[in-house]
């Protein structure tokens, strides 16, 4: 991870390598998002640029189901400039698998007492 983090701040790659390194990350990411993902969040604040992580981990996030995405946001730091943008895409997937959720199997309304 530390070397796929590396690379994709080396400002000499080329575009190719940088499709590359995005897919190598988003293949772990997908294979272990709840290991991975917030390594790859944390490294993220660690390594400028984390534009390749961060699309790596946009990517892997876009189809990882409500549980991993929940335990993902929990683990990104309360405020973080450099994870603004992932932290607003996690939170968007969220509301959006909540409310298919919810609109897939809707509470009961409430019953009054009988009296």
């Amino acid at each position: 991870m530390t070397v796929l983090a590396r690379m994709s701040g080396n400002a000499a790659i080329t575009p190719a390598q940088a499709q590359l390194i995005t897919e190598q990350l988003s293949a772990v990411l997908n294979d272990d998002l709840d290991v991975y993902g917030p390594l790859v969040a944390r490294t993220a604040t660690q390594t400028p640029p984390a534009g390749l992580l961060l699309t790596a981990l946009t990517e892997a996030t876009s189809t990882a189901p409500r549980e991993n995405l929940q335990g993902l946001s929990n683990s990104l730091p309360e405020a973080s400039v450099a994870l603004a943008e992932i932290a607003e895409h996690i939170t968007t997937r969220l509301v959006t698998l909540h409310l298919a959720l919810a609109t897939k199997d809707p509470p009961s309304p409430p019953t009054s007492p009988t009296r």
